[in-house]
């Protein structure tokens, strides 16, 4: 049985699209970019950091950020919680010991890049400059709350 798919990737590759389909391919519950610093998403016993904030009150402080730690996350993982998720190279700040452990836990591990690299410069500089994000015909991201 899989639980734990990881897609490792870089940025304007196509990647959200893909891991919502290798999510939807395991019956595994999509996580995001489960590691980043924004974590949109609960895994396990920990919620998403949107609801921390609200249900708190606060704005975004570091005790959120600790809380909500990409080993505490790593934890879920371990303990058996079931997802879905992509890690980008500004997820685990060159901590490659954490980021080989966190591999190491996976049942799948997808590598996705992107050939052309200057169409990926191109693809990157267009989003950012128009906002298009949600728009690129691709299976998209939705959030769970």
């Amino acid at each position: 049985m899989t639980r734990n798919v990881v897609v490792l990737t870089n940025f304007r590759t196509g990647s959200t699209s893909f891991t919502l389909k290798k999510s939807d391919e395991y019956r595994l519950p999509y996580k995001g970019e489960l590691f980043s610093h924004e974590r949109p998403h609960p895994i396990g016993k920990l919620p998403a950091k949107e609801t921390v904030i609200k249900e708190f009150g606060y704005p975004a402080y570091s005790w959120v950020d600790t809380y909500l730690s990409r080993w505490n996350l790593f934890q879920e993982l371990k303990d058996g919680a079931s997802a879905c998720y992509k890690i980008m190279p500004s997820h685990f700040d060159e901590d490659y010991d954490q980021l080989a452990s966190v591999l190491a836990q996976a049942d799948k591990v997808y590598y996705l890049y992107r050939r052309d690299l200057m169409a990926q410069v191109k693809s990157w500089m267009e989003v950012r400059h128009s906002g298009s994000f949600s728009q690129t015909g691709f299976k998209t991201n939705t959030g769970e709350y």
